[in-house]
Order: structure tokens, then C-alpha cells, then sequence
């Protein structure tokens, strides 16, 4: 996909949404699982950590966004 202009355009969209804890994704992702009944053991703030944890390890792994120092 990140050999087409177009997948690569996308995954930056979602780099961007994703580029921060407190970033849009991350937020979306929250408030979704605070208006289900999904959260389980976990509180809306886990879910949040959690969204931008997996994202940006995905992101790290495709070379898409730098490894932590």
C-alpha cells in the first residue's frame, strides 16, 4: 500500500489523527468507548493510552514514524 500515492496519503491521514495521546484519534476513541458498553476492566483514559500506543507502534513498524529515543 505505501508504494501507491494514494495508501501512503492515507496512512499519513491517520499518522495525523494520530500524533499525540491526546490527539484526535486517540480522543475518538475514548469518547466511543465511554457511550458503549465496552469498557470492561479498563477506564476511557486506558482505552485512549491504548489507541495511540497500538497506532503508533503500527506507524513505528511501517517506517512511518520514528522509534522513540
Amino acid at each position: 500500500m505505501l508504494g501507491h500515492a494514494s495508501g501512503a496519503e492515507g496512512y499519513g491521514f491517520i499518522a495525523g489523527k494520530f500524533d499525540t495521546v491526546d490527539g484526535f484519534g486517540p480522543t475518538c476513541v475514548r469518547r466511543f468507548v465511554e457511550e458503549t458498553d465496552v469498557l470492561g476492566d479498563r477506564s476511557p483514559e486506558q482505552w485512549q493510552q491504548d489507541a495511540f500506543g497500538q497506532v503508533d507502534a503500527w506507524l513505528r513498524a511501517l517506517g512511518l514514524r520514528e522509534a522513540a529515543p
